[in-house]
């Protein structure tokens, strides 16, 4: 009896492994995962105060009329956008008793370009600045709107594309609707680049140069080679006004500028 039902269960189990043997087992499918890649973008850093302040060549302009400002001081702030800046000038505003000085130190002592530039939502500000005048009378269309600085007061003037990035002696242009006058009669600052181009001394930078250095100004410059400096005293009124409203300008190593002064390309006569 014992012996019968050893022998049924190994039967049993020799069946049940041959089941098992050549039955295939079937799982569920595996789920389907769809990998999406992840892209990414290029860093950017979005500015929206650009928009805005660009547009002030489009705003409410006016033109306004400067006169007697050989030996004016002023300043310029320049919101920096890529390839656009515009450029905003401090004249006729923030007087505190000297009416030829627009841009006075206890304004300029806490004044701080990445404020504004946090202020205006725009990548970087440049001050051009403070600068004395050395032209006479300025005519020039301006935006109505008066921008506050972190405290300096100024009005749209112009655009540049190439402020703050240019080299000494390196010629850029700003856009402006202007006529500037450079009394007849009166002394001109000269610099002849090495083609015969004169450029006109427009303003300097009280910071490197005084009144008194005007006249042998080539003794403080590091001019390049082929460069000449003259003094002259103009027959008749020098008067600029940009072809097309795009003039042509340069800095030196001191942070004076100068203007283009050649008959034809904005000025009345070649000084």
């Amino acid at each position: 009896m014992k012996k019968t039902t050893l022998l049924l269960l190994s039967l049993i189990v020799i069946s049940l492994l041959l089941i098992a043997g050549c039955t295939k087992v079937l799982l569920p499918p595996p789920t389907a995962t769809t990998v999406t890649p992840v892209v990414t973008a290029p860093a950017q850093v979005r500015y929206p105060g650009c928009p805005v302040v660009t547009n002030d060549d489009y705003n409410q302009r006016q033109e306004m009329v400067f006169n007697d400002v050989r030996g004016y001081r002023f300043a310029e702030v320049f919101l920096q956008c890529n390839q656009t800046s515009p450029c905003y000038n401090t004249v006729g505003l923030n007087y505190m008793g000297d009416r030829k000085d627009s841009v006075p130190d206890s304004l300029l002592a806490n004044f701080s370009v990445a404020d504004v530039a946090a202020q205006y939502k725009v990548p970087s500000v440049y001050l051009n600045g403070p600068k004395i005048w050395m032209l006479d009378s300025i005519i020039i269309e301006t935006g109505e709107q008066v921008r506050d600085f972190d405290g300096i007061k100024a009005r749209w003037m112009a655009y540049s594309e190439e402020a703050g990035a240019t080299k000494p002696y390196e010629p850029f242009t700003i856009a402006r609707t202007s006529t500037f006058f450079w009394d007849g009669g009166k002394p001109a600052y000269i610099l002849d680049d090495p083609s015969g181009t004169p450029w006109v001394l427009k303003s300097y930078n009280p910071k490197y140069v005084s009144d008194s250095d005007l006249n042998t100004l080539d003794k403080k410059l590091d001019l390049p080679q082929g460069w000449k400096f003259r003094v002259v005293t103009l027959p008749a009124d020098l008067i600029e006004t940009p072809v097309n409203g795009t003039a042509w300008i340069m800095h030196d190593e001191l942070m004076g500028v100068w203007d283009k002064a050649l008959a034809g390309t904005g000025m009345n006569y070649t000084p």
